[in-house]
C-alpha cells in the first residue's frame, strides 16, 4: 500500500486498516485487549494534538497501564487488538508499528513526537 497517498488519521476507527477502539483517555481506554495489539498516545496538554507515540504489545492492557502509572491523566490513547496467534511474535507486531509510525512521517513529515 502505498502510505504517501493515505489521508488516513491516527484518530479515524479504521486506521490504516486496523480496527481501533475510540479514543479514551488512558485511565479509561475502552478495556483493552489482553493479548497483543498496536496503540496511539496523545499528550492532552498539546492543543493541535499532534500523535505523542505510537507502541505495540504482546499484552495490550498491561503495557497501556504501565503508561497510565508513569503518566495519569496526562495522555489520550487508542488501541487497535491484533489476532492471534499471527501476532504473537514480537518482530510481527514490530512490523506493524513500524509501517503506523512510517505513515504518520509520511503524512505528516515527521514521527509522532516522543517516538525516538
Amino acid at each position: 500500500r502505498d502510505w504517501s497517498q493515505s489521508d488516513d488519521h491516527p484518530r479515524r476507527r479504521r486506521w490504516l486498516g486496523l480496527d481501533w477502539a475510540r479514543v479514551g483517555t488512558l485511565s479509561d481506554p475502552h478495556d483493552p485487549p489482553r493479548g497483543p495489539g498496536v496503540y496511539a498516545l496523545w499528550d492532552r496538554h498539546d492543543e493541535d494534538q499532534h500523535l505523542a507515540y505510537i507502541g505495540q504489545s504482546s499484552t495490550l492492557r498491561r503495557r497501556l497501564r504501565d503508561h497510565l502509572r508513569d503518566r495519569p491523566g496526562d495522555l489520550w490513547v487508542a488501541h487497535a487488538p491484533l489476532p492471534t496467534p499471527r501476532f504473537d511474535a514480537r518482530h510481527r507486531r514490530t512490523e506493524v508499528e513500524t509501517e503506523l509510525i512510517g505513515a504518520h512521517v509520511l503524512q505528516h513529515g515527521r514521527p509522532p513526537h516522543e517516538q525516538f
